[in-house]
């Protein structure tokens, strides 16, 4: 679960513009006070305001004016299993292969799973990790990003990108597959009381802005993303809160795919 903290989950992916995309296709959901915990327990602060701000993100201009007919924005109550599962597969069965389809979660998670607002320690109300892959699966858009502000959230992949992920991108993949998430499979992520922000979205907001343009040629790719919200997350976790958090990048996609532009 969730690590709330005094002073300072995670969740990420936006508006590549280094392809020409037909159409954008999200599903952004955030859950902060869940059904059936005790009052003022596992309730989380920030994870609405993350969400939030990564919707408004792809509203943006910067993030692609997004229209609202393509977004689901799923909040508390209305974060359900099955409606969470159902606005992926209802937004997602439109997609052509040119486009791209985004799928946001802020919130509890636990090994292999993410938690959704109705969970009550059954199977029937986890939302596993195997059934968002298969969604994606099903899905024909050749772009397809999923982003976890979660606790144990890179547990849907034991297999983590190292500081330097070049040698596990592919040059010139077919179809573009990242899935970001907030910690590794055993770690917590960290919500930030001065920041009002999980450690992971507010470093991740500002790597989009330009402190991630490592090579200062204002667009900012996957490698220079990642490697400015790993170092920043796992040093400000280790060293201000004693919690080590460290992000993980997963999938098949090109080290120079672009995330955005400013």
């Amino acid at each position: 679960m969730k690590l709330i903290q005094i002073f300072c989950v995670s969740a990420f992916l936006l508006g590549f513009t280094n392809k020409s995309f037909a159409t954008t296709y999200a599903v952004v959901v955030a859950i902060a006070d869940y059904l059936h915990f005790p009052p003022s327990q596992g309730d989380l602060k920030y994870t609405v305001s993350d969400a939030q701000n990564f919707y408004n993100y792809l509203r943006s201009d910067l993030g692609g004016k997004v229209p609202q007919n393509q977004m689901r924005y799923l909040v508390n109550n209305h974060a359900s299993k099955s409606n969470i599962t159902a606005a992926l597969r209802y937004l997602f069965k439109f997609a052509k292969p040119e486009d791209k389809v985004i799928f946001y979660f802020s919130g509890h998670g636990d090994h292999g799973a993410f938690i959704p607002y109705d969970f009550d320690k059954s199977e029937a109300s986890t939302l596993f990790h195997r059934e968002v892959k298969e969604i994606f699966k099903n899905c024909r858009a050749k772009t397809k990003i999923c982003i976890a502000d979660a606790c144990y959230s890179g547990s849907i992949t034991q297999k983590d990108i190292p500081r330097n992920i070049k040698s596990k991108l592919e040059s010139k993949p077919a179809i573009d597959v990242v899935i970001l998430m907030s910690s590794r499979p055993n770690e917590t992520s960290i919500e930030s009381a001065k920041l009002h922000q999980g450690l992971f979205s507010h470093f991740l907001l500002e790597g989009m802005k330009g402190k991630a343009d490592k090579d200062n040629n204002r667009q900012i790719s996957i490698e220079e993303l990642f490697q400015f919200v790993h170092s920043n997350v796992t040093s400000v976790s280790t060293y201000h809160y004693r919690s080590p958090q460290h992000p993980i990048a997963y999938g098949h996609f090109s080290r120079n795919l672009v995330i955005t532009t400013y």
